[in-house]
């Protein structure tokens, strides 16, 4: 399963924007650039594609928590 980063940058931070007055601060943009997940999402995934991210996930979102019986 890839991860990737799309848009690490927010736009209003970007230097080819650094003349554009967005009228900012956006903390909500700054966030979502740092705490985004990319999940694939292709036509080619194939069902065992599929379980694999969402077990990954899983798994992921359980880490540092304790379980309970």
């Amino acid at each position: 399963m890839d991860a990737v980063v799309r848009y690490p940058v927010p736009i209003h931070r970007q230097p080819a924007f650094a003349d554009h007055r967005f009228g900012g601060p956006f903390p909500h943009t700054d966030h979502q650039a740092t705490a985004t997940v990319c999940l694939p999402i292709r036509p080619d995934l194939t069902g065992d594609d599929i379980d694999y991210v969402t077990a990954t996930l899983h798994h992921a979102s359980n880490i540092g928590q304790e379980t309970h019986p």
